[in-house]
């Protein structure tokens, strides 16, 4: 047990926002949109299939910068609750967007490490905590996104968020091997 003082998730975030609805752009003219689809359980994005899609709205405000946390929302299957978490790197340097079921988490950095608070909402999904905060209409799961950002996040000092994050990249890493 630790005595590390504690924050709710929402005065850690210096965005959250939804995702967008697009149509198929014209190829070059749109921003890649990221789905639930593209999400693992894992934390990991599978950038091989993203469609490229017109978004009407500003599309500076949805672009999506290295350390944004994706949040899958609504979706969910029998044996797959909502709440998967991604950490976002872009592989290249096509702009991304995130789509409508998905909502975007942007850590306070004079606050929390990114990868840190990733990895702490990964291992909330893990061990089924957003299990209870979902309600299911016509076959969707939907997370109860206000409970969900009253959840009460450790706040270790920055040097040991950052020796936390490198044990467990070098533990990702090592799964990634197996």
């Amino acid at each position: 047990m630790t005595n590390w003082p504690a924050k709710k998730l929402s005065d850690l975030l210096e965005t959250c926002d939804s995702g967008v609805w697009g149509r198929p752009a014209v190829e070059g003219h749109g921003l890649f949109v990221l789905r639930s689809t593209n999400m693992s359980n894992d934390g990991n994005l599978d950038f091989s299939d993203v469609p490229e899609l017109k978004i009407e709205n500003n599309t500076q405000k949805v672009k999506l910068v290295d350390g944004d946390i994706l949040l899958e929302k609504s979706g969910g299957g029998p044996d797959q609750p909502v709440g998967r978490v991604a950490y976002f790197i872009a592989p290249d340097s096509r702009p991304y967007a995130f789509a409508n079921f998905i909502q975007r988490l942007r850590a306070k950095s004079d606050f929390i490490n990114s990868h840190f608070l990733f990895y702490r909402l990964l291992f909330l999904h893990k061990i089924g905590f957003t299990k209870k905060l979902q309600s299911q209409t016509t076959g969707i799961r939907n997370l109860k996104l206000s409970l969900y950002l009253k959840t009460e996040v450790p706040l270790p000092s920055r040097s040991a968020q950052k020796q936390i994050v490198e044990r467990l990249d070098k533990i990702a890493e090592a799964q990634k091997l197996n």
